[in-house]
């Protein structure tokens, strides 16, 4: 049996790796125990620059609170963003060839051939199912760009010999 998958990797495809990792790898309680303290400390340094009232040490505190919750609220849009324009230099569309060994990564004249054997753990979401090859590191596969993705599923499960865990 043989699928193909075509899944574009923008910045959504890779907030939702980044969440998938959190979410799969434990470290959820980690993560919001780390936005609450940083939550915290912004509206410290905020409540501390207000009562400062214009002196120079309260206009940075005033900055550096915002910037603190800014990066608290958006810290997980800001790494896929960052991935996207460092690491991936744009958005790339990814082919994928699954057959019986293994899987091959397409774009353009790059390919990867990936076994099965290497699948860490098959995560799955709303939009997307991931083969995480570590804790960190995974591929990302659209469901949408499988014709039927309930048979691929099964067959994946079957070929690296992991339960799909599902993260919604």
């Amino acid at each position: 049996m043989e699928f193909t998958n075509e899944t574009l990797y923008d910045w959504r495809a890779i907030l939702a790796l980044n969440r998938a990792v959190i979410r799969g790898s434990g470290r959820r309680w980690r993560s919001l125990l780390l936005r609450l303290l940083g939550g915290a400390w912004a509206l410290t340094l905020l409540v501390n620059g207000w009562a400062g009232r214009g002196k120079a040490l309260g206009v940075a505190e005033l900055v550096l609170g915002v910037v603190v919750l800014l990066w608290v609220v958006f810290l997980n849009y800001l790494r896929a963003w960052l991935a996207g324009v460092l690491v991936l230099k744009g958005n790339t569309q990814y082919t994928a060839h699954f057959d019986e060994e293994g899987y091959t990564l397409s774009t353009g004249g790059k390919d990867t051939r990936c076994q099965y054997g290497a699948v860490a753990a098959i995560y799955e979401d709303r939009d997307y199912v991931f083969f995480m090859l570590s804790r960190n590191q995974g591929h990302i596969f659209s469901k949408k760009g499988f014709e039927d993705f309930i048979a691929f599923l099964v067959f994946a499960q079957d070929k690296t010999g992991k339960k799909a865990i599902k993260l919604f």
